[in-house]
């Protein structure tokens, strides 16, 4: 399942890419986003995410637009306190998980500015573990995975500017959600 995923974003990238090039419609935005942890699950283990993307669109007509997006949001543990360990204090375990998505969607502007939006894709997860037991910190890669991932959500674009939040989700073996906002700014367009 993860693969087919994978797959079928990568073959709608590569029929919208190429088209918009073609057609001069076509924008790419750099992006900052911040996220909080909505499902029990995610509140748990983290606190909040950071992170960065990349939004290539295609405007199909004036309320219609087709994106392919990627970034890298890092979500940051509730238990990261006392990381030198040693010193008569507690020796602190915890679990970083870095996010990478690659999704497909869809924009309309049911205003001039203001716009809808769905995406959806493939993430992949790594976990960053860190243990300072035993005086020694180490750090390493934990276990990776891959999942179905969707994201609803609404933002207003004003100058060279794009302002979402989005409610996103993904799926393995159980349902994890955060919301998240993003402030991003157009690299270039091309009418």
């Amino acid at each position: 399942m993860k693969n087919l995923s994978f797959y079928i974003t990568f073959l709608l990238a590569f029929f919208v890419i190429p088209s918009a090039i073609a057609q001069k419609k076509f924008a790419l935005n750099l992006g900052f986003e911040g996220a909080l942890p909505m499902s029990s699950g995610y509140k748990t283990m983290y606190m909040a995410a950071g992170g960065a993307s990349i939004r290539a669109q295609y405007n199909v007509s004036d309320n219609i637009g087709v994106t392919l997006s990627s970034g890298a949001l890092a979500f940051i543990p509730k238990e990261i306190g006392n990381l030198g360990g040693g010193g008569g204090n507690t020796p602190t375990k915890f679990n970083a998980m870095l996010s990478i998505p690659i999704k497909v969607g869809g924009k309309y502007y049911l205003t001039k500015g203001f716009y809808g939006m769905v995406e959806v894709g493939t993430v992949i997860n790594r976990i960053i573990s860190a243990n300072t037991s035993g005086g020694n910190p180490t750090v390493g890669l934990g276990g990776s995975f891959s999942a179905l991932c969707y994201a609803p959500g609404i933002g207003v674009q004003f100058g060279g500017f794009d302002l979402g939040v989005r409610y996103e989700t993904f799926s393995k073996g159980g349902a994890e959600s955060f919301m998240a906002a993003r402030l991003g700014f157009n690299l270039f367009s091309i009418k």
